[in-house]
């Protein structure tokens, strides 16, 4: 090989060393500024609820939502499918996300759309230390949305399609990059004053487009309950069930400046 082929491959493999230190450096650099701390459950009214968007958020998007069945489609193997803190009820294993605090989402009027991203401290608890790295790295993010199947109905009710997003491409897109499942989220106001949130899936359907209620997955058809209310209220009973699968704390995301 002569000097000048030499030289040009050490430049190539210069460039993607280059390249490849960028990337990592952009996918870590949130975790010199966040920081996982670990929370009491029975002071839950004291550290959620503090976000900038608390004093602007109307009464049905105002709270902290458990996400009592939020599960990752990866199904429990025989080791812990008996675990009901790592299995969830629909036979997979359990999302570390237990609880979203909206105070930390971006609200910019009932007919836009709802955006949730990880990158705002405070936003998530989840049930292992790790669980709150992993989603700052991966951008982790919910976008609620009132598309055609919500426009008719009222527009202070917390609900819509819901667009999960990592890296900040949409899950939808994934799937078209990597040849997965499409699939469809909705979230629905049950009492129409936020407190329970009914999630349901549809797999292999458009993200976008309305499908019957009674086509849902019901492996993956689970309430969303409010234990803490915008008055910074809390649901005792809501409380206790959270304990009695994930103990009595948890961990969520703190910023350090």
């Amino acid at each position: 090989m002569d000097r000048a082929v030499t030289t040009q491959v050490a430049l190539i493999c210069a460039h993607s060393c280059v390249i490849i230190s960028v990337l990592i450096a952009w996918l870590f650099a949130p975790l010199l500024w966040h920081t996982p701390e670990r929370v009491e459950l029975d002071d839950i009214a004291t550290w959620s609820g503090n976000g900038p968007a608390a004093s602007v958020l109307p009464p049905n998007y105002k709270g902290v939502w458990y996400a009592s069945e939020n599960q990752e489609a990866a199904p429990c193997d025989d080791e812990i499918k008996h675990n009901k803190t790592l299995c969830a009820k629909g036979g997979f294993k359990r999302s570390p996300l237990v609880l979203l605090d909206t105070s930390y989402c971006s609200y910019s009027g009932l007919e836009e759309p709802f955006v949730c991203n990880v990158v705002h401290s405070g936003l998530f608890a989840t049930w292992s230390r790790m669980g709150p790295s992993t989603m700052i790295v991966s951008r982790a993010g919910y976008r609620v949305e009132r598309d055609e199947e919500f426009k008719r109905r009222p527009v202070h009710l917390f609900e819509g399609g819901m667009h999960l997003s990592m890296l900040g491409l949409s899950f939808s897109t994934w799937a078209k990059l990597t040849g997965g499942s499409p699939y469809r989220v909705t979230a629905y106001d049950m009492k129409g004053d936020g407190s329970r949130i009914l999630r349901l899936t549809w797999w292999g359907a458009d993200g976008n487009t309305p499908q019957p209620r009674k086509t849902a997955d019901k492996a993956w058809t689970y309430t969303m309950k409010r234990v803490v209310d915008g008055h910074g209220r809390v649901d005792k009973a809501v409380v206790r069930e959270i304990k009695q699968i994930h103990g009595p704390t948890l961990w969520k995301i703190s910023s350090l400046f």
